[in-house]
C-alpha cells in the first residue's frame, strides 16, 4: 500500500535535494510532519541533504509572523481588562462597580467570547458588520435572497428578536453592544502588549500576503493533507500559488466527491472548483469502491467490551502487521481500557494523544486539596469540614506514600460523625506537609502557593525515597511545573480571584497537560485520536467508539454570535463540523485493506449513543460480501449465569425492616419512589433502604439531569408560591410574563439548590442550560394563561398518611405534590417531569372502560411509573382531604408544548379506583413485611441497565 505522504515524496525531483532547506512542507498536524520526515529519509537513504523546514500549519504561521501564541490565562485577563472598559460611562468617568461582572463570573462567559473573536479572525470576517447593532441585521436578509437555507434562518432570528421584548432577548441585546466595543479595545490592547490569540496571527498573515507586504522565509511552500480550510488559510494559500511560491496536494476519493448527498465531500468538492488540476495543484484521488476491502463492524459493550475486542483483535497481529496497523479512538475517553487491555504481543507502541495528566494521582491531589479547601466551613481556628473531604485527601496514594504515619488519621476518620474539626485534628501530630494542606486559607494566592508547596514537599519525600517510577516522575515535573506557571501568572495579574475559579483554572491546566510516551513517533502500533490521521494511512485501520455523539461528535459548538449570523457570515456551524468528520472518517479508510469499526451497542438512557450513521453508510455503500457484521457478547460475572441473588429477612433485616413501622421503628415514611424500586427489583430496595448503600452520583462539571430537573421544580414553587390560595386570574398570569420574576425565580432556584455545594455560579454549557429552564417555566406559565382563571391550592405540598396493612402494622406514606390548583370543586394534581414520559401508556382510559385492572397495571410494569406515582399522590390527597373530587396530571417539560396529560382521558379519578389502589399497595406492603418471601432480584435484565448496583449482583 502507498500512503498519501509516501506519493508526494515519490513526486519530490531528486534535483532539489540542494535546495531543501529553503523549503517549507506544510500539514495539518505535526503527526503528519513525523510522517513525512520518515517517507523523505526511506526515498533518499543515501543522499546527503539538509532536511527542509517541516511544520504544522500554525508552526507555520508563527514562523512566517515572527510571534508565537499566548497563553490563554493572559489572553482571558487581557479580555477582562477590555471588556470591562465598555462599562466607562462617556467621555471618562469610574467604572459602574456594580454592574460590571467579577472577573469569576466572567471567566466562563470570556472563554466562549475568545473562542469567537478566534474564528472571526481565522475567517476574517468584519468584525464592524458581524457586531453591528441587532436592527440593522434584518439588512442582511436582502444579500440572501438566492439563499433559502440563510434566509430561513435570519429571518426566523429576526422575527425572534422583533417580537416583544423578554428578559432574555434584552440582556442579549445589551451584551451584543458590549461585544462590538469590546472586539476592538481587546486587539489594540493586546497589539500593544505582545500578546496574540491563534486567529490573529491567521489573520495577520492573510492580510499581509493578500497586499504584498511580507514575504515569506521559504523559497518554496508545499501544503498538502488539507480538507476544510478558514478564509485565511484560503487567502494564504491562494496568495502563495498566485505568486508561484506554493504547490499544494489535496487527497480525495471518488466516493464523496462524485456524489453531492456525500457531507464527506462538502469542502473537497469546494476546493476542486477554486483550484482544480494544474502544475501546481495536484490532486491524488483513490476510488476505495474498487479496492478491495475486508470491513468488519462489531459492538461491544461500553468502554471494557469495546477494549476487550481490540486486544483480542491485536493479540492475532504480528509484529510486521503491528507496524502498519492504527487504532483510531473517536472517544479518547476509551484510551485507558485500551491499555489495559493490550495484549503482550505488542512490542513497541506510540500513543500520538499522549498521557492525560488529569488520570494521574498529582491531578487527584491537587483537585483533592482544592475540593477539602473550598468546602471548609468557618474560620481559621473554628473551621471544620465534611469528612469525606478530609478522607479524600489525605487517603490519596502519594499522600499515603510519602506520609505512612497518615495511616493512624485515616482509620480515626471511620466513625459515624460527618464532620472534623480542623484544628484539633491537626493539633493531633499530623506531618507537617499535612498541616500546609489542612491550614484554611483565605487568600487565593495562599491557595496556590500551598498547594505548590505541599506537592513539591511530597514529591521530594517520594524522589527520596526511590519511590517514584519514571512516568511518575514525568508526571511530577509537568504538573509542578504548570501549577508554578499558573501561580506566576495570578500573581502577575491584579484582579482578585475566587477560590472557585482557581479550581478551574487548575482543572483546566491538568486538562489540557498531556505527557507524551516516548519512542519512534512512526514505529510500532499507533494509537491515536481521530483528527490525528490526518493525512496518514494504514493498511489496517480499528476505529473505535463509533457512536452518534462520539463520531460525528454532534452539535456541541459553544459560541455567542446566534446560528444565523454564523451561517450569514459563513462561520463555521455543526454541519461543518459534522463534515470535517465524515471526511476523516472516509479518508482514513481509503487505502485501508483490514478495516474495523467498533460500536457501543448499550444506547443511553436518554437515546442518545446510537450506532452512528458512518456505519450506515458504509453498509449502504460497499458490497454486502465485503462487510460482516458481529455483536461481542462480553461475560463479567464470576458465577453463573443463572444464580440468583436472594437476601433473606434474617432477624437483622427483619429490625432494619422495622424503622418504617410507625410506633415501633424510626418511623420512616416510604414514598412512591421507595415503593417503585421495589416493585422493580425488591434487592434494589434492600441495597437502597435497609442496608443504605447510596447510589454513586456522577461527579460533572455540569448541571446533571437530576440538578436540572430539581432547579425546574424550585423555580416554578418560587412563582408560584406567592399566589397560593389565590384565584389566579388572566392579568395576574400576564405579570409574570411581563416582569422579570421567572428570571428571578431562576436564579433563586440555583442558588437554593446548590447553597451546599460548591457549585454556586452557572457557568460554560450550564448558562445555556439555566436559559433552557427560564425557557421551560415561560412555556409552563403562557399555559396557565390559557387555564386560568384557577385557584392555586398549593405548591410542593409535603402529604403523609398512615396505613394499616396487616393487625398491628402501621406504615407511614408520604409524597409531595409538585402543585395542586382548584376549578369548579375539582382538585387537579400535576406532576412536573423533566426526563422522558411515555405519553402512550399516560393517555390510556383508566375508568371506566379500562376496569380496575388498569391499576394492577401501574403495579406491575415499570413503564407506568408517572401514571403509578400520580395515583398515589392522588390516593393520599383523596385519603387525607375526604372524598373530593380529583383529577391527576404528569407534566412532561421536554415536550411542554403538549400540556398536561391528563389520567383517564382528563376524567376524575372516582373513589372505586383509589379504593383498588389501596387494596393492592396492601398486598405489596404485606409481601415486603413478609418474613418468609427474600430479596430478590429482577428476572427483567433490561431492569437493570441502569442500576446503581449491578455490580453488585453482577449483572
Amino acid at each position: 500500500m502507498k500512503g498519501f505522504i509516501s506519493h508526494i515524496v515519490d513526486q519530490l525531483p531528486s534535483d532539489d535535494l540542494d535546495k531543501f532547506h529553503k523549503y517549507a512542507f506544510v500539514f495539518p498536524s505535526r503527526r503528519a510532519c513525523y510522517y513525512f520526515r520518515e517517507a523523505l529519509l526511506e526515498r533518499f537513504p543515501e543522499e546527503t541533504f539538509w532536511v527542509p523546514n517541516i511544520l504544522s500549519i500554525e508552526d507555520f504561521i508563527v514562523r512566517c509572523t515572527g510571534k508565537s501564541i499566548s497563553n490563554e490565562i493572559d489572553l482571558l485577563f487581557a479580555l477582562y481588562a477590555a471588556y470591562s472598559d465598555t462599562y466607562l460611562p462617556p467621555p471618562e468617568g469610574e467604572i459602574d462597580k456594580e454592574e460590571l461582572p467579577t472577573f469569576d463570573r466572567f471567566y466562563a462567559w470570556g472563554q466562549v467570547l475568545l473562542k469567537d473573536f478566534d474564528e472571526v479572525d481565522r475567517h476574517l470576517v468584519n468584525a464592524r458588520e458581524i457586531y453591528r447593532n441587532l436592527d440593522q441585521l434584518q439588512q442582511l436578509e436582502s444579500r440572501y435572497q438566492d439563499n433559502e437555507e440563510v434566509l430561513f434562518a435570519l429571518k426566523r432570528f429576526n422575527r425572534m428578536m422583533g417580537n416583544e421584548p423578554t428578559t432574555l432577548t434584552v440582556n442579549f441585546i445589551n451584551q451584543w453592544s458590549r461585544v462590538s466595543k469590546t472586539y476592538h479595545s481587546y486587539k489594540n490592547h493586546l497589539n500593544s502588549n505582545n500578546l496574540y490569540y491563534s486567529g490573529m496571527l491567521y489573520r495577520q498573515l492573510a492580510e499581509q500576503l493578500a497586499n504584498g507586504s511580507i514575504n515569506v522565509p521559504f523559497d518554496k511552500v508545499v501544503f498538502a493533507g488539507f480538507n476544510a480550510l478558514s478564509k485565511s488559510e484560503e487567502v494564504i494559500i491562494g496568495s502563495l500559488l498566485t505568486n508561484d511560491a506554493a504547490t499544494i496536494y489535496w487527497d480525495a476519493d471518488r466516493l464523496y466527491m462524485e456524489h453531492e448527498v456525500e457531507e464527506a465531500g462538502k469542502f473537497m468538492r469546494r476546493n476542486y472548483k477554486k483550484w482544480p488540476p494544474s502544475e501546481q495543484v495536484h490532486w491524488v484521488i483513490t476510488d476505495m469502491l474498487k479496492d478491495p476491502k475486508r470491513i468488519q463492524l462489531i459492538g461491544g459493550v461500553q468502554a471494557v467490551g469495546q477494549a476487550q475486542v481490540v486486544g483480542q483483535l491485536l493479540a492475532e497481529l504480528s509484529e510486521e502487521q503491528q507496524q502498519s496497523c492504527g487504532v483510531v479512538l473517536a472517544d479518547e475517553g476509551l484510551l485507558f481500557p485500551l491499555l489495559f487491555a493490550l495484549p503482550e504481543n505488542i512490542q513497541s507502541l506510540n500513543v500520538t494523544m499522549g498521557y492525560p495528566t488529569k488520570h494521574s494521582h498529582w491531578f487527584g491531589l491537587a483537585n483533592a486539596y482544592m475540593e477539602y479547601q473550598l468546602h471548609l466551613r468557618g474560620k481559621a481556628h473554628n473551621a471544620y469540614a465534611e469528612a469525606s473531604y478530609v478522607t479524600d485527601l489525605i487517603s490519596n496514594p502519594l499522600m499515603q506514600r510519602a506520609l505512612p504515619s497518615l495511616k493512624q488519621f485515616s482509620s480515626a476518620l471511620n466513625t459515624k460523625s460527618k464532620w472534623v474539626a480542623v484544628s484539633a485534628f491537626i493539633a493531633s501530630g499530623s506531618p507537617e506537609t499535612l498541616k500546609l494542606a489542612m491550614t484554611p486559607k483565605d487568600r487565593v494566592s495562599d491557595l496556590i502557593s500551598s498547594l505548590v508547596e505541599m506537592m513539591m514537599s511530597i514529591y521530594q519525600k517520594l524522589r527520596l525515597d526511590q519511590q517514584l517510577g519514571d512516568l511518575e516522575t514525568e508526571f511530577a515535573y509537568h504538573s509542578l511545573k504548570h501549577l508554578m506557571q499558573l501561580e506566576e501568572r495570578i500573581q502577575k495579574h491584579h484582579q482578585q480571584l475566587e477560590p472557585r475559579t482557581l479550581a478551574r483554572l487548575i482543572i483546566q491546566a491538568f486538562e489540557q497537560l498531556k505527557i507524551p510516551f516516548s519512542g519512534e513517533p512512526t514505529k510500532g502500533l499507533q494509537l491515536m485520536g481521530f483528527l490525528e490521521t490526518r493525512a496518514l494511512d494504514f493498511e489496517r485501520v480499528i476505529l473505535v467508539s463509533a457512536n452518534e455523539g462520539k463520531l460525528p461528535r454532534g452539535n456541541r459548538h459553544t459560541s455567542y454570535i446566534p446560528y444565523a449570523i454564523r451561517k450569514a457570515f459563513k462561520l463555521p456551524t455543526f454541519e461543518e463540523q459534522d463534515a470535517i468528520y465524515a471526511y476523516h472518517f472516509k479518508r482514513v479508510l481509503q487505502r485501508a485493506k483490514d478495516i474495523i469499526v467498533l460500536y457501543n451497542t448499550e444506547v443511553a438512557i436518554d437515546g442518545s449513543g446510537e450506532k452512528s450513521r458512518f456505519i450506515w453508510q458504509l453498509i449502504e455503500s460497499f458490497p454486502k460480501e465485503s462487510i460482516s457484521q458481529h455483536v461481542y457478547q462480553m461475560s463479567l460475572s464470576k458465577s453463573p449465569a443463572s444464580a440468583t441473588l436472594d437476601i433473606q429477612k434474617s432477624s437483622k433485616v427483619v429490625e432494619m425492616m422495622q424503622r418504617f413501622l410507625v410506633g415501633i421503628g424510626e418511623e420512616k415514611s416510604l414514598s412512591p419512589t421507595a415503593i417503585r424500586h421495589y416493585l422493580d427489583c425488591s434487592l434494589r430496595f434492600y441495597f437502597r433502604y435497609l442496608v443504605r448503600i447510596r447510589e454513586r452520583e456522577k461527579e460533572s462539571k455540569e448541571l446533571d439531569p437530576r440538578d436540572f430537573g430539581n432547579i425546574v421544580h424550585h423555580g416554578l414553587e418560587r412563582l408560584y408560591q406567592p399566589l397560593t390560595g389565590e384565584t389566579v386570574s388572566r392579568d395576574r398570569i400576564k405579570e409574570l410574563l411581563d416582569s422579570q420574576v421567572i428570571t428571578e425565580a431562576v436564579d433563586w432556584a440555583i442558588k437554593n439548590h446548590f447553597k451546599k455545594s460548591s457549585f454556586s455560579v452557572i457557568e460554560g454549557k450550564d448558562l445555556l442550560h439555566e436559559q433552557i429552564i427560564q425557557k421551560l417555566i415561560y412555556k409552563v406559565v403562557e399555559k396557565d394563561l390559557r387555564e386560568a382563571p384557577f385557584t392555586l391550592t398549593g405548591t410542593e405540598i409535603k402529604i403523609t398518611s398512615d396505613l394499616e396493612f396487616s393487625p398491628g402494622k402501621v406504615v407511614r406514606l408520604e409524597g409531595t405534590l409538585d402543585r395542586v390548583h382548584t376549578t369548579n370543586e375539582t382538585h387537579h394534581i400535576v406532576d412536573y417531569k423533566t426526563g422522558k414520559v411515555d405519553l402512550k401508556n399516560l393517555n390510556r382510559p383508566v375508568f371506566p372502560e379500562g376496569g380496575l385492572d388498569y391499576v394492577q397495571t401501574h403495579f406491575d410494569e415499570p413503564r407506568f411509573k408517572s401514571g403509578f406515582q400520580s395515583l398515589f399522590y392522588g390516593y393520599l390527597w383523596s385519603k387525607t382531604r375526604g372524598n373530593t373530587q380529583v383529577k391527576l396530571g404528569v407534566y412532561p417539560l421536554k415536550k411542554v408544548n403538549e400540556g398536561i396529560q391528563w389520567l383517564n382521558h382528563g376524567q376524575v379519578i372516582p373513589i372505586a379506583g383509589f379504593s383498588e389502589f389501596e387494596k393492592q399497595l396492601t398486598q405489596v406492603l404485606q409481601e415486603l413485611f413478609d418474613e418468609t418471601v427474600p430479596f430478590t432480584q429482577t428476572d427483567d435484565t433490561d431492569r437493570c441497565r441502569y442500576c446503581a448496583y449491578k455490580e453488585i449482583c453482577q449483572r
